[in-house]
């Protein structure tokens, strides 16, 4: 009896080399692109109240360190949007709206037309709205801070379903910056950041509003699945920006296998 419970005891141990820590696979931003890693548990939940990790996925189904988001080229841009059901545009800069890098900069990116329309229309004016609320003005240019090349053929969710991302209809916006010539603000889009004042109630209705953009839009424009926007309250992997989309029409979605929002 003594030696059976010996036997279990020590099978029940590390083997050499083998971590005692609970190891998952995650996707992790580094330098602008997002990896899968195995990390540690305690690794994973401290990234996660940076909101660095973006989101899990089953091991089994992809291979480790395989890249996750890459910044393409514009050509592969275009692909991405028009090989499942979209019409690609490009944004240019200088407009009332304008879609910039972490640094503030501008660069002309292809998206979805249809997206990239109704955001610098109806999105504008939910930015406009928000400000008013939020700061007492009414701003004369936005600029939506995000990542590097949101649209990527490849980029997929963690339940193996392309993100809308790849099909160019949809924006991870972490700041956003607001001008009127006379009184500038900028409020970034963190959890940590909502007792800011001011910042809660433009980024509540910042995001009200675009929800009842998406939902003016369906059957039209937009599919009839997804809010449209993923806020911090959604999950840790967006405390720190807020995701914006028009979902895709239901046709597209079911062909071409794309997530709702």
């Amino acid at each position: 009896m003594l030696a059976l419970i010996c036997i279990l005891v020590v099978g029940a141990l590390p083997t050499f080399g083998e971590s005692t820590e609970n190891r998952r696979l995650v996707v992790v931003e580094k330098n602008g692109q997002y990896v899968y890693e195995f990390v540690a548990q305690s690794r994973d939940r401290s990234q996660e109240r940076q909101g660095r990790v973006v989101s899990r996925t089953d091991s089994a189904t992809i291979q480790t360190r395989e890249t996750y988001y890459r910044g393409p080229t514009s050509g592969s841009r275009k692909s991405a949007v028009e090989n499942r059901g979209g019409v690609a545009a490009t944004q240019k800069c200088g407009g009332p709206m304008e879609i910039v890098n972490r640094a503030g900069q501008c660069r002309e990116l292809v998206y979805d037309r249809d997206f990239l329309h109704v955001l610098q229309t109806d999105g504008l004016s939910c930015a406009r709205r928000a400000a008013e609320s939020a700061f007492g003005f009414t701003p004369t240019s936005i600029k939506l801070r995000t990542g590097e090349g949101q649209v990527s053929a490849s980029r997929r969710s963690s339940n193996g379903k392309y993100s809308t991302h790849s099909i160019g209809r949809a924006l991870d916006i972490f700041e956003v910056d607001i001008y009127n010539g006379r009184a500038n603000s900028s409020v970034k889009m963190h959890r940590s950041h909502m007792s800011t004042r001011g910042h809660r109630t433009f980024y509540s209705e910042f995001g009200d509003c675009w929800r009842e953009v998406v939902n003016s839009e369906r059957g039209e424009r937009a599919g009839q699945c997804g809010s449209g926007c993923l806020d911090y309250h959604y999950n840790r992997a967006h405390w720190d920006h807020m995701h914006l989309s028009l979902p895709p029409q239901d046709k597209v979605r079911r062909s071409h296998r794309v997530n709702c929002t």
